[in-house]
């Protein structure tokens, strides 16, 4: 399983957070002006591995890292459909012409 989150800015990448777990369960790896979030979510994750057989485990949990970044800094995370704030109502966009 593969997961990453990524920022760019005008165009150009300014931090990248990405765990590949063909790899290795511990596999995760970032670039860039990472957010603070990032070191706590992973340190979290790490422990939970840890907990639940290391690299010979059956769940990955480092998977969530890079995912639980994005949560943490956007409020949304793509497996969630209902918040306290509501239900997400996204709408299509398509290219004109």
């Amino acid at each position: 399983m593969f997961s990453s989150c990524h920022a760019a800015q005008a165009g150009e990448m300014v931090w990248n957070v990405w765990h590949d777990a063909q790899k290795g369960i511990y596999d995760i790896h970032s670039t860039g002006a990472v957010p603070k979030e990032f070191d706590g979510i992973a340190a979290v994750q790490k422990e939970q591995q840890d907990a639940h057989g290391g690299s010979k485990g059956e769940v990955d949990y480092l998977i969530d890292a890079p995912i639980d970044l994005a949560a943490a800094i956007t409020g949304y995370r793509y497996d969630r459909w209902r918040y306290a704030w509501g239900e997400p109502h996204f709408t299509i966009i398509e290219k004109l012409g």
